[in-house]
């Protein structure tokens, strides 16, 4: 169990970071995932960039089964809300979404089988890369959340802030109470209730809330300037606006320096 705890935070929350490995060009091995409780069938389809029309910013990204290096495909990305803003991850797990307006945007991430993700775009924030970011099954949050006494609710939605790896002494406070948290990770990368701020695992979340919009202000004890990097600028620079949408995760990126 603690393994699995272990491995769930240190590869499903890794998003907008970048790839160590030097093999830039992995190739699907074919290998039959077994998913816990979930039977996920590979299309084997292979579908074109869709993006919008005229200018705007590129969107990139890649995709894993949570916990190995196993590509996924079929995954669609597509700005909330919208017909043409989409495309979908190629047989290297894979995607480009070209000219997406320069707005505050939700960009949706889904798969069969996999728990839906919102990463958020945020206006000036040109050219994100949301690389390697890890997929999970609703099995393993059902774990996860059985760890903390608690189980997901329908209809509720699910908040992950990232201070992104190393940076301790991050709190968060929402302007609404809402849900159960925020959580923070131990040095170990598990859910600690004990903890009031981020340890060096730098990981924090909120489950189910209410779907609505939010303000997660968030401060630093160590002295640190935090930054956002992926999601919507507050009032103030340390302020970060979000959405929850229910029955998915919506996260949120800062860079503490």
């Amino acid at each position: 169990m603690r393994t699995l705890i272990i491995a769930l935070f240190s590869l499903a929350l890794v998003v907008g970071c970048s790839d160590d490995d030097t093999n830039n060009t992995k190739k699907d091995s074919g290998t039959t995932q077994k998913d816990t409780g979930t039977t996920q069938k590979d299309t084997g389809t292979t579908q074109k960039d869709v993006g919008g029309t005229g200018t705007g910013v590129t969107l990139t990204g890649s995709f894993l089964i949570f916990g190995t290096k196993t590509v996924v495909d079929g995954v669609k990305v597509c700005v909330k809300d919208s017909t043409t803003l989409c495309t979908t991850s190629d047989a290297k797990g894979a995607f480009t979404l070209k000219n997406v307006p320069d707005a505050d945007a939700l960009i949706s991430m889904s798969k069969t089988g996999f728990f839906p993700f919102f990463g958020m775009y945020g206006k000036g924030q040109t050219d994100l890369a949301y690389t390697e970011t890890s997929l999970l099954t609703p099995t393993l949050i059902k774990t996860l959340l059985t760890v903390l006494g608690t189980a997901t609710k329908a209809g509720k939605g699910h908040l992950i802030l990232s201070a992104g790896a190393g940076a301790a002494g991050v709190s968060f406070t929402l302007d609404k109470t809402s849900g159960e948290g925020p959580f923070y990770l131990s040095a170990l990368g598990l859910p600690d209730k004990t903890l009031k701020e981020t340890s060096v695992a730098g990981r924090a979340f909120v489950v189910n809330m209410d779907e609505g919009d939010y303000v997660a202000t968030f401060k630093n004890s160590k002295g640190k300037t935090c930054t956002i990097k992926q999601g919507w600028m507050g009032a103030s620079a340390d302020k970060l606006k979000v959405k929850v949408i229910k029955d998915a995760a919506t996260f949120g990126v800062l860079t503490c320096k």
